[in-house]
């Protein structure tokens, strides 16, 4: 069997998604999925990633394993209480035609995310106040798709990327403008 990463590095979370697959063919192959509750599986690949030295976060996990469009609440009140977040599976024809866009330019990932979780575990009060925004960001994207309002889901997929670029400063992103029809 050849094995062939045509997409490298172009952020796509291709090691974490074959970790999750891992998790679920064990989780199949032992006849034990019904006792690992869903919610908590992405963490239990995000620990598995950090043993294997892969530097990542929670969201490509919570998403490989829900599968489809999710809203993911990880409040410090939610993560603290439950150990997780509170994921909401939402119905995928909400969703506007979108396009997949990657650079042709592959990095390590990784190596963009650790300086922030660094910049995070420090207490640096941008990182923190950019996450916070974010999260305002994501419930804001939540009503937009709920309502079909694309221009304003448009509106927020930008924003997004700009706080992700102005977190990243230090590191090469290109600008992307997202425009949805």
């Amino acid at each position: 069997m050849a094995y062939i990463i045509w997409i490298f590095q172009t952020g796509l979370s291709g090691s974490s998604a074959i970790v999750c697959a891992a998790l679920s063919c064990l989780l199949d192959f032992y006849k034990v999925r019904h006792l690992v509750k869903v919610e908590v599986r992405p963490s239990l690949i995000l620990s598995a990633e950090q043993e294997l030295g892969i530097v990542a976060g929670l969201q490509d996990r919570v998403a490989q394993v829900y599968g489809g469009l999710v809203y993911m609440d990880f409040s410090k009140e939610n993560m603290d209480n439950l150990g997780h977040g509170i994921y909401t599976p939402m119905d995928i024809s909400l969703l506007p035609p979108l396009h997949l866009i990657y650079a042709e330019n592959p990095s390590d990932s990784g190596k963009l995310h650790s300086t922030v979780r660094q910049r995070w575990l420090n207490g640096d009060e941008f990182i923190i106040s950019s996450m916070q925004e974010v999260a305002t960001v994501a419930e804001e994207g939540r009503t937009a798709i709920l309502a079909k309002n694309y221009q304003k889901l448009a509106e927020l997929m930008n924003h997004n990327f700009d706080l992700r670029r102005q977190d990243l400063s230090n590191c090469l992103l290109i600008s992307i403008h997202i425009f949805i029809s």
